[in-house]
């Protein structure tokens, strides 16, 4: 059920060459083109100039959303 009472988060859609994506300014530490966890593959109310319309936000793929970090440590004495 669609409620819009539980519309608690304000994101953006972006398009860009020719594609859409959405993201959320105000997460801070969010990677380019991702969302918070909440945020994704959940429905959400899309406002334009012709009126409003129910929309699904995107869920990235796993690899998109895994950051890796390595590091080579010397111990000093």
């Amino acid at each position: 059920m669609m409620n819009a009472r539980q519309l608690n988060s304000t994101l953006v859609l972006v398009k860009l060459n020719g594609m859409d994506f959405y993201a959320d300014p105000g997460t801070a530490l969010a990677p380019y083109g991702l969302l918070p966890w909440p945020e994704t593959q959940v429905m959400g109310l899309r406002v334009d100039k012709n009126g409003a319309s129910w929309v699904r936000t995107t869920l990235p793929a796993a690899s998109d959303s895994r950051i890796e970090r390595s590091a080579r440590l010397n111990r000093e004495r």
